[in-house]
């Protein structure tokens, strides 16, 4: 940002300095010449007043003033012969159009003046005074400079002024910045500094009231999901110790018991998982798929075999392990294989795969088409049409991880498919 305010205030000056310079610098060049002329001609009709009326007809010479810085006087009888001074011999331009009466002027090595002597209305001379241009160039270029110089400084004023204005800048954007990242990071507590600047105050105003709204909000969240933990968890204590008192005096096997023992086991986990999620407290380290699959059999098998469907999970070569929360992965596959048990058909396969990168998981089944593919991550509320909270709470927790969950394939035998960076990336 500095860099980019200094170029574009120094550009800005030095294209105003160079836009007011170049025209002055070119008016001033013709003043000097102008002025350099006027003294010339200034000079010539000082020296008219030497010339004797009856010039023309006697030719008697006339004291010419004494030439200084390099001036040069010559006099010139009407038909352009020099009579006196330092000149052309013969009359050039200059003098030729000062005989017909008019004040002449020329620039070439030297500039020159002419000035015709009249009397009784007649041109009886003429008056040649030139001056070395050396000097006016040299007084052009010096001034020249001295507005260069002063371009310069103007110019290095600006770059001052720039410089320091992108430092004020600077800072408090950095801050600013750094306050949405605290904020981005869950630190609700970050707050942006007021730095004076009205535009940047007003933003930092809407940031701190923003990070305020949220650190509220999540305060209820969390003590809500406290709250809904404890109370959920007191009622499923009761149920599993009545279960465990039931399993103890039933006589007989209790496969019917020990599996309410299971289903109780596994709510308990799914509140603790949710629970951590809510709060953003689960550990994102990388996590090996075999044991992940391990837990996912034991979970899952027994339920699908109850409805006379059996699971696979299969391994496609060498799978990288994935790095996502063992929270979050174990309730978006819990989402994915409870939809294909209620909604799906036939063997329920999960196979894991590693595809570009990333570490994917398809869950697919036997069952039809999938009705609504577009509305299938939809979460219905209301009238808003939708497939319930499952799907919708499992991509969210995917792109949560950094993960993607899609239908990759709309069916007959439908697939899910879940990706996750792998621990490489």
């Amino acid at each position: 940002m500095t860099r980019r305010i200094l170029v574009a205030i120094v550009s800005v000056t030095a294209l105003s300095v160079a836009a007011f310079a170049i025209p002055l610098a070119s008016i001033i060049a013709r003043l000097y010449q102008e002025e350099a002329v006027v003294r010339l001609q200034r000079e010539a009709t000082a020296a008219t007043i030497e010339v004797p009326a009856n010039f023309r007809t006697s030719h008697d010479g006339a004291e010419l003033p004494p030439g200084r810085h390099g001036d040069r006087y010559a006099l010139y009888l009407p038909n352009g012969i020099r009579t006196s001074g330092r000149g052309p011999a013969r009359a050039d331009e200059v003098v030729r159009k000062a005989a017909t009466g008019t004040v002449a002027q020329a620039r070439s090595e030297r500039l020159v003046a002419a000035v015709p002597v009249f009397s009784r209305e007649d041109v009886i001379a003429v008056v040649r005074v030139s001056s070395p241009i050396g000097p006016l160039q040299r007084r052009i270029r010096t001034t020249w400079a001295a507005m260069a110089v002063l371009g310069a400084a103007i110019v290095a004023a600006a770059a001052a002024l720039a410089l320091a204005l992108a430092r004020r800048l600077q800072a408090p954007i950095a801050e600013l910045v750094a306050a949405a990242a605290e904020l981005g990071d869950g630190d609700f507590a970050a707050r942006a500094a007021r730095s004076g600047i009205t535009e940047l105050d007003q933003a930092a105003d809407a940031l701190n009231s923003t990070a305020s709204r949220l650190g509220a909000l999540m305060e209820r969240e969390r003590a809500f999901s406290a709250d809904a933990s404890h109370q959920l968890r007191t009622p499923l204590t009761g149920l599993r110790l009545n279960l465990e008192e039931l399993r103890r005096s039933l006589p007989g096997p209790e496969d019917h018991v020990d599996r309410a023992l299971l289903d109780v086991d596994r709510l308990e986990r799914t509140i603790s998982d949710l629970v951590a999620l809510a709060r953003d407290q689960p550990s994102r380290d990388p996590i090996d798929l075999a044991s992940a699959f391990d837990e996912l059999d034991a979970s899952w098998a027994p339920r699908l075999a109850a409805d006379g469907r059996p699971l696979v999970l299969h391994r496609m070569g060498e799978v990288p392990p994935a790095r996502v929360s063992a929270a979050a992965l174990r309730q978006i596959l819990g989402v994915l294989l409870s939809n294909a048990l209620e909604h799906g058909a036939g063997t329920v396969t999960v196979t894991v795969r590693e595809v570009a990168g990333a570490v994917a998981i398809d869950v697919s089944d036997e069952g039809t088409d999938v009705v609504d593919a577009d509305q299938v991550f939809v979460r219905r509320s209301g009238d808003r049409p939708g497939h319930g909270i499952g799907l919708a709470l499992a991509r969210t927790l995917a792109e949560a991880e950094g993960g993607r969950l899609l239908l990759r394939d709309h069916g007959p035998g439908p697939t899910f498919t879940v990706l996750f960076p792998t621990a490489a990336i």
